[in-house]
């Protein structure tokens, strides 16, 4: 019978509150592209790129998230 281990995590509280700050910076350069297609009247590519900032947040603040679970942790 095998006994179950808990594994180390992947990635330490550090690596993903700078994987957050990333995401972050990947979500502000699709506002702005967001931005500049919205001028152009390009409406529903700017929507892509809203959606995409958004997903981009999300996954961000999933990182900070885990990061604050793991210092909990140690």
């Amino acid at each position: 019978m095998r006994l179950l281990t808990r594994r180390p995590p992947r990635y330490t509280p550090e690596q993903r509150a700078a994987l957050a700050r990333q995401y972050d910076g990947l979500a502000r350069h699709d506002d702005q592209a967001a931005h500049q297609l919205e001028t152009l009247g390009r409406t529903s590519e700017a929507q892509i790129h809203r959606n995409t900032a958004a997903e981009w947040r999300n996954q961000a603040e999933a990182a900070r998230t885990s990061s604050r679970a793991l210092e909990l942790l140690t």
